[in-house]
């Protein structure tokens, strides 16, 4: 002031209930018509809610730089729609700094050159300024692909002008190779399934198989068991006769010859019958 300048600044005032109110100080110099400074004119603008306003906005921003999220803002009102902010998280997703993503587009990130139905639809999106949510794999810098949950939305101007886009970004690439993992999983375990199946159903045609071997086994025994029974019927029956014809004879009145060769039938004849008895049982 003394140097004939206005003077512009934040100053804090202390109200008289002891409230400490920020403010904006305009102080100049009043001059009469010599040009002679007759007094000063001081002007204090209550900046309250401006500052609240500023301090919000700084909670804001550094919410968003310390979300673990990638969060990106694209500027639509030009023709390219360049990225105009990223945040530390995009960096470490991508491997990108923010002064290589800044000014791209979105798309710069395929990881290849085929036009997927994804990334139609983000195009789409950001062209006619609808929400989108896809789930894309990207290249990073050191050209390894993630995959990424990629959340937009549209800003709006005060006259309700598509302004600018806000991207939310996720790195979802150990969820993606975990429902790969599983999906390898589930198919080998049907596969397991299938295999088990088959296997049952052969044990069960072999036990099916031994049973009616079983059956047959069981059929042959009764019948050799019946052929044994008739058969030594029909040689026991007439060996007893014989063994029986000889007993009577040797009770007459034989000669000592006769009586020797009726004892050799009857020996020979037990003997027989004695091996019958072995082979019949």
């Amino acid at each position: 002031l003394n140097e004939g300048q206005s003077w512009h600044g934040e100053v804090e005032l202390k109200t008289m209930h002891g409230r400490i109110v920020p403010t904006l100080l305009s102080a100049d110099r009043v001059l009469n018509d010599s040009g002679k400074c007759i007094g000063l004119i001081f002007v204090w603008t209550d900046i309250t809610k401006r500052k609240q306003y500023e301090k919000t906005l700084q909670i804001r921003n550094r919410a968003i730089e310390a979300s673990s999220n990638g969060i990106i803002i694209a500027d639509v009102r030009r023709t390219d729609a360049p990225i105009i902010y990223a945040n530390k998280a995009f960096e470490t997703i991508t491997g990108y700094a923010v002064t290589e993503v800044v000014g791209q587009h979105i798309l710069f990130l395929r990881a290849d050159e085929v036009q997927k139905p994804e990334w139609e639809i983000l195009e789409n999106a950001i062209s006619k300024g609808y929400n989108c949510n896809v789930i894309v794999d990207v290249t990073c810098k050191d050209q390894q692909t993630v995959w990424i949950d990629i959340n937009l939305s549209p800003i709006l101007n005060v006259k309700g002008e598509l302004s600018y886009f806000v991207g939310i970004i996720t790195d979802i690439t150990d969820r993606i190779k975990t429902e790969e993992e599983l999906r390898i999983y589930a198919t080998e375990l049907e596969n397991a399934k299938h295999s088990l199946e088959n296997q049952a159903a052969e044990l069960a045609k072999t036990v099916d198989e031994l049973e009616i071997a079983r059956q047959k086994a069981e059929d042959a025994t009764r019948a050799k068991s019946e052929f044994l029974a008739n058969i030594s019927h029909e040689i026991r029956t007439p060996m007893n006769g014989i063994l029986g014809m000889t007993e009577l004879v040797l009770d007459t009145g034989l000669n000592t010859e006769q009586k020797e060769y009726i004892e050799a039938v009857r020996s020979s004849s037990e003997t027989l019958l004695s091996i019958i008895n072995d082979l019949l049982v």
